[in-house]
């Protein structure tokens, strides 16, 4: 009924805009990312874990194409083998370019597959809704192409940039922190969401700048952490298992599984703190965005104020095309 969906609305705009629709400092921001990543736990882990096996799957193909299903180098701590086959190999230079690239390529389209869903699972936790993983892996189909494409542009300048002395590079890199949100909320194309990025980022240049290093330095430093107690690990349970091979490539990429959504949480939580910021932003703002880009408003208008439905639609009570 009216009633229903009105007291309904009425208790998910007090939850959301009280608790999470405020300009966050620095530390709070931090905070809200785990927060967010604790609620959304097993959707994360699961987008995570299938990019990772995709990943791992890819790696482990293209090895088998390049080298033969018998692909398996010395460990390092056979120091006499490991530099004959290092020699052996050397004739491979090729070989090795042509996996490296193909490989990553092959990520990138992994990559922009996750961000879409996992950038749609912190939209839907902002908005105390449970994320689904059949519509985040729809969203991130859907936005697949402008991710992707949107990145390769990005990506390409902020190489070149690096090559200029570094500063350029940290620049934009900054300035283009929050495109993927742009795209997968308001439904930005490539160069729209690179622009809107910048629009948001102006003027709190500093503030996603030390966010940024922060989360680079957390993502690191667990990246590191566990490779140094695997390598302990290994060292004592298979010494002889080398990290380039299928096996051990997989085994060093799990880490990632726990590392790669606090980069799009991140991302998404800054995009929301400065659209709150800058122009007051708020669960009805979102949800409209959210229901316009993907085009399942009515999946959303339950959550907006009631005083913005369609006035002829409430005069003949006609409410259920909103639920």
């Amino acid at each position: 009924s009216f009633e229903t969906i009105q007291s309904h609305q009425a208790n998910m705009s007090s939850a959301t805009n009280g608790a999470y629709f405020k300009r966050l400092s620095l530390a709070k921001m931090l905070s809200r990312t785990l927060d967010v990543y604790c609620k959304g736990f097993w959707t994360f882990t699961q987008l995570a874990a299938a990019r990772v096996l995709a990943t791992s799957f890819l790696w482990s193909l293209a090895v088998i194409v390049l080298f033969g299903p018998d692909f398996d180098p010395p460990s390092r701590q056979e120091t006499a083998e490991f530099v004959a086959y290092l020699e052996d190999i050397s004739g491979s230079v090729y070989k090795l370019l042509a996996l490296s690239f193909g490989v990553g390529l092959l990520n990138g389209l992994v990559y922009a597959l996750s961000w879409g869903a996992m950038v749609r699972a912190v939209a839907d936790i902002y908005l105390q809704r449970a994320p689904s993983l059949k519509d985040c892996a729809t969203v991130g189909v859907r936005c697949f192409c402008p991710i992707l494409l949107a990145g390769m542009v990005a990506g390409t300048a902020i190489w070149l940039g690096f090559l200029l002395f570094l500063v350029p590079g940290v620049y934009l890199t900054v300035v283009w922190f929050v495109h993927q949100p742009a795209i997968v909320i308001e439904g930005k194309m490539e160069v729209g969401s690179l622009g809107r990025s910048y629009e948001l980022v102006s003027n709190s240049w500093r503030y996603v700048f030390c966010t940024f290093s922060i989360i680079v330095l957390v993502v690191v430093g667990l990246q590191l952490v566990w490779q140094f107690v695997l390598g302990k690990f290994m060292e004592r349970t298979a010494p002889n298992l080398c990290y380039g091979c299928c096996t051990g490539a997989f085994i060093l990429s799990l880490s990632n599984i726990i590392v790669i959504p606090i980069a799009s949480i991140v991302v998404t939580v800054m995009y929301i703190n400065l659209r709150i910021e800058k122009e007051s932003m708020n669960a009805d703002s979102l949800a409209k965005d959210l229901g316009e880009s993907s085009g399942d408003a009515a999946y959303y208008a339950p959550l907006l104020d009631l005083d913005d439905l369609d006035e002829a639609s409430r005069e003949e009570g006609n409410v259920e095309q909103y639920i």
